[in-house]
């Protein structure tokens, strides 16, 4: 909801511009979200303008890591109260000023996609590029945090499990007794099994549900890693392979600037595209971190209310104060669980649910809605070219009819996929 409702207003208060008219369609577990395409590059080429202009990127980059930084003490705040002790009043004022922090901070992340289809617009508004020029420009050049996670838990294995008699304990099937054993018996990696839990414990949270991952999760983890029976070299080559990989990716860049003879504007436009990748995953980092907390509140206001969290996930945070006051209508919830309508304009916000929300969403996609596609495309994940068999997952709980070798197709890659994607 916050996310969706950050394009709009908040979005004009930071930018001068809206990505456009935001309607999301929720049905079947499943989100639709469509914006005017048209209005959404127009506006983003004004921003990526703007953003080309070394002292505004300065300037905004620095309100970016304000908001970051403010919103990251109320996650501390948040951590050192008991919400259940709260009164009904004190839990909603401060459900309110977290989700003013959050709308805000979100304000001014979601800037990343109008301005990155404002640059595919100025690349191409003085020459044409193929669909493989644009995935070697927009390629990413840092390192995600799945990546980077994966790397530390690689580096602690390599240090203070290889070769060690600590070893032997991540034999034993049971995760939660591997971790009490490591507590017990070994302080150092205990301390860095709980520091990476602390700072990863949001890494499968989505927008559908949030889990905490504590130390048992991380052993797991690890106890794939050690099954690969991999040598301290081994994991020196994955580090090696990570790194020459974005080299090449760099490369790639710059030699295809070279080919099409791009001129200064053009590669400053490509060096930000660059910038929008890395500025995308610490966002999506955040954001999953904060919908941690989200959730806290979602949790303590259902349980105050009497209602299953799977209903209250239907209500808008500026909804709460009525249910808590017993006069929000429970059909209204139910129908909205059939289907749901967040229609978010300049002039205000509507929700719609069931047959309303159903003949809106109609209205805008016709009546082809879920019919079977047998082709499509869309911008591929990494470079090169295979045939094999297609696994199209749209919902989170298909996730495990995915085979190892399959070419993985959904339509958004979030956190949930990872185990997927690895397969």
């Amino acid at each position: 909801f916050i996310g969706a409702e950050a394009v709009v207003l908040p979005h004009i208060k930071h930018f001068g511009y809206p990505w456009s008219d935001t309607l999301c369609f929720f049905s079947n577990g499943m989100i639709r979200a469509v914006w005017d395409k048209e209005e959404l590059v127009k506006n983003g080429e004004q921003i990526a303008k703007n953003f080309l202009r070394p002292s505004y990127f300065k300037e905004k980059m620095a309100v970016y890591r304000s908001l970051s930084k403010e919103l990251f003490v109320w996650f501390e705040n948040i951590d050192n109260v008991n919400l259940v002790s709260l009164t009904d009043t004190q839990l909603l004022n401060l459900n309110k000023k977290y989700n003013t922090l959050f709308l805000d901070w979100w304000g001014f992340a979601q800037v990343a996609e109008p301005v990155a289809a404002g640059c595919e617009y100025l690349l191409n508004k003085n020459r044409v590029l193929n669909q493989e020029q644009i995935s070697t420009l927009t390629t990413p050049t840092k390192k995600s945090y799945t990546t980077v996670e994966e790397e530390e838990l690689l580096k602690m294995v390599k240090e203070t499990i290889l070769g060690n008699e600590v070893r032997e304990i991540f034999q034993i099937s049971s995760d939660q007794e591997v971790a009490k054993r490591v507590e017990q018996f070994h302080s150092e990696l205990w301390g860095k099994l709980r520091e990476h839990s602390q700072k990863y414990y949001w890494m499968l949270n989505s927008y559908a549900e949030t889990r905490y991952l504590g130390a048992p999760y991380f052993i797991r983890m690890i106890k794939e890693i050690l099954a690969k029976k991999l040598a301290k070299k081994d994991i020196d080559k994955i580090f090696l392979q990570n790194n020459n990989r974005l080299v090449e990716y760099k490369n790639n860049i710059e030699k295809l600037g070279n080919e099409l003879n791009f001129t200064e504007v053009e590669k400053n436009i490509i060096k930000l595209i660059d910038y929008l990748a890395f500025f995308q995953d610490e966002r999506k980092a955040f954001s999953l971190r904060a919908n941690h907390y989200t959730d806290l509140f979602i949790k303590e206001v259902a349980r105050r209310s009497g209602l299953g969290y799977d209903l209250v996930k239907f209500l808008s945070p500026y909804e709460y104060p009525e249910l808590l006051a017993d006069k929000f209508p429970l059909e209204k919830i139910r129908a909205r669980q059939k289907h749901m309508s967040l229609l978010f304009y300049q002039d205000g916000l509507k929700i719609l649910e069931g047959d309303a929300s159903e003949k809106k969403e109609k209205e805008i996609f016709g009546d082809n809605i879920g019919n079977t596609t047998n082709e499509f495309e869309g911008m591929r994940a990494m470079g090169g070219k295979v045939i094999g068999k297609v696994r199209k997952i749209l919902l989170v709980e298909d996730l495990k009819t995915m085979q190892v070798g399959e070419v993985l197709v959904a339509t958004m890659t979030s956190p949930d996929f990872i185990m997927a994607m690895k397969k």
